[in-house]
């Protein structure tokens, strides 16, 4: 094939395709072709938006990891920081496992408030409260979430004194398979079975405390004194006072030294020695 065929071939080729694209401007090319940019268009945004909230909700978890961990600090500063970013958290979240978790973790962080510092003991457990009730409420809550949170509330119907609350949420938890598995159900069952001796009130009767019991009289007669047996010695006491007896009789059946042999003989008084002779 010469060149010349060749070029009038591509020539033909190129007259072809462009006589397509002029039908493409007809309706029944036209609108196909639209429909499936349009369809292109949605697929990707709406991949776009999944990765953007998929990114976000990532974002959000390691940002209350980050809050929990800094409400548990010992500087008080950045724990009431942590704990008020935690409320920014549950309002700006649409996420009902994440507000589930960040309002717990609130109410966590507020039960040790109240342990801490006892002048703000009824508001930070009445704030407790309000998050763990709205936890409870939400229908959309997983069953080990609500697991988590029917313990906690108990405790701090407990920590108020409301007994009646707290054995609800306690048996609660206790009787419904839904939470099979969860560690709370074990807790919950051995709380109740002391509920009852623990929340029992004891009662303080008025007035002076009662007399002592009278000691029963002596059969001992008058004067006399009463012999008292002593309580037998532990065997390392008789051991010792053993001990004590051996080294006491050695003591006195060991003879006495004498030196008479190497003493010398007293010396004779001379006064005597010159007037023993008769003059």
């Amino acid at each position: 094939m010469d060149a010349d065929t060749r070029h009038q071939l591509k020539q033909n080729e190129l007259a072809e395709a462009l006589g397509k694209l002029r039908d493409l401007k007809q309706p029944r090319y036209l609108y196909p072709l639209i429909g499936l940019l349009v369809i292109a268009i949605v697929a990707i945004a709406w991949l776009g938006y999944t990765y953007s909230q998929h990114r976000a909700a990532e974002q959000n978890w390691q940002r209350l990891l980050d809050l929990t961990t800094a409400t548990v600090l010992d500087d008080e500063t950045e724990a009431a920081g942590a704990r008020e970013q935690l409320r920014t958290l549950i309002q700006e979240t649409k996420d009902p496992g994440l507000g589930g978790y960040a309002r717990l973790q609130l109410a966590r962080a507020q039960i040790d408030q109240a342990i801490n510092h006892p002048e703000q003991r009824q508001e930070a457990l009445g704030e407790a409260k309000q998050l763990l009730t709205a936890v409870i409420d939400n229908p959309k809550t997983s069953a080990m979430l609500r697991a988590s949170v029917l313990f906690a509330l108990a405790n701090t119907h407990e920590s108020l004194r409301e007994f009646d609350a707290a054995a609800k949420c306690y048996e609660s938890l206790a009787n419904k398979d839904n939470y099979t598995g969860s560690p709370y159900v074990t807790l919950a069952s051995q709380r109740l079975e002391d509920f009852e001796r623990l929340t029992k009130r004891v009662a303080f009767e008025p007035g002076d405390p009662p007399a002592p019991e009278p000691v029963a009289p002596s059969s001992q007669p008058a004067g006399t004194l009463e012999k008292v047996t002593p309580a037998p010695a532990s065997p390392e006491a008789r051991a010792q006072e053993e001990i004590r007896r051996l080294l006491a009789g050695q003591a006195t059946t060991q003879p006495a030294t004498t030196d008479t042999e190497s003493s010398p003989e007293p010396a004779e008084n001379p006064v005597n020695q010159g007037t023993s002779e008769t003059p």
